[in-house]
């Protein structure tokens, strides 16, 4: 049903390991559960950011400001939608011909080149050619996508217990972009699959 956690169907979510730097496997009472770390975090990444006020997008400060610069066309897509950016967590102004200055960045930006993501979510604007109502919904989801952990990413078990708890409080497993972000197998499907029924 719409609005309902993963936790409401999905009890006492254990985690038991990471397999492949891809998935994580976890048990619960009633049968084992595959999540995908990538999709899984990427929705946990978007919720929080949907979440917070709209006019509140908490940011990160960076220590030292730096200036960027684009190409005519990519300089011109940023000016229309600099004050979206700024509101949805970035603090970035014109600071000469076709360069700008960073001065911050969405809270859950971490080891990110700040540069290409600009360039990736700015791209996105141009090509697909979203209306303004959604470009704000736009940017959050390239948000998300580019500050999740990724395929390919080993995690700690601290860090796999922690995405697994974040999961469970989802509303509905599913990545942004609408990418399953879990596979479900109860016991009853796995003593069929093994001729136990």
């Amino acid at each position: 049903p719409v609005g309902e956690k993963v936790s409401d169907t999905i009890e006492e979510l254990m985690p038991i390991a990471q397999v492949n730097e891809k998935y994580i496997l976890a048990r619960h009472k009633n049968g084992l559960i595959i999540i995908d770390q990538h999709a899984a975090h990427e929705k946990i990444m978007y919720e929080k950011l949907i979440s917070y006020d709209v006019h509140k997008q908490p940011q990160q400060g960076l220590l030292s400001p730096f200036n960027i610069e684009f190409d005519f066309k990519t300089s011109q897509i940023l000016l229309e939608n600099i004050a979206l950016f700024n509101e949805v967590g970035f603090d970035i102004e014109k600071f000469g011909k076709n360069v700008f200055i960073l001065r911050a960045v969405p809270i859950n930006f971490k080891n990110i080149d700040y540069r290409e993501i600009l360039l990736i979510i700015l791209e996105e604007l141009s090509e697909t050619g979203i209306p303004q109502p959604k470009k704000k919904d736009a940017i959050f989801k390239s948000i998300a996508c580019h500050s999740s952990v990724r395929t390919g990413d080993k995690l700690e078990f601290a860090e796999i217990e922690n995405l697994v708890k974040e999961f469970k409080k989802l509303k509905l497993p599913y990545c942004p972009h609408g990418r399953p972000a879990s596979l479900n197998l109860t016991y009853e499907e796995l003593d069929v699959r093994f001729g136990r029924k």
